[in-house]
């Protein structure tokens, strides 16, 4: 059996990017009734951002890891990944998911 890949290639690193994209989309209407409860109880918006932004980097790294090992890459560990570009994608996209997810909460 043919060993698992360590890092991914650009056209991976596509298929990822757009699994996260859709992930993060899932996660907004999951997450939302979380983020509406935080606000209610006057969370400081650092903390709501920061547990939406941590709640979003373990779903979306295993949404990474899913799609990697379905092309034959066996990605590391979040705490052992850092510096991949698989990492940079899911920190990137956890803060523009808690970012969205956070505005659209908010009452106008």
């Amino acid at each position: 059996m043919k060993a698992a890949a360590k890092t991914l290639n650009r056209k991976q690193l596509k298929a990822v990017k757009s699994a996260l994209w859709l992930t993060s989309a899932d996660l907004e209407h999951a997450l939302e009734p979380v983020c509406n409860e935080l606000l209610c109880f006057d969370a400081p918006k650092v903390n709501v951002l920061a547990s939406l932004n941590k709640s979003g980097q373990r779903a979306l790294y295993l949404t990474a890891t899913d799609v990697a090992a379905s092309l034959g890459v066996d990605l590391p560990e979040y705490a052992k990944a850092d510096g991949t570009a698989a990492r940079k994608l899911v920190d990137a996209e956890a803060w523009r998911f808690a970012g969205r997810l956070y505005d659209a909460t908010l009452v106008p």
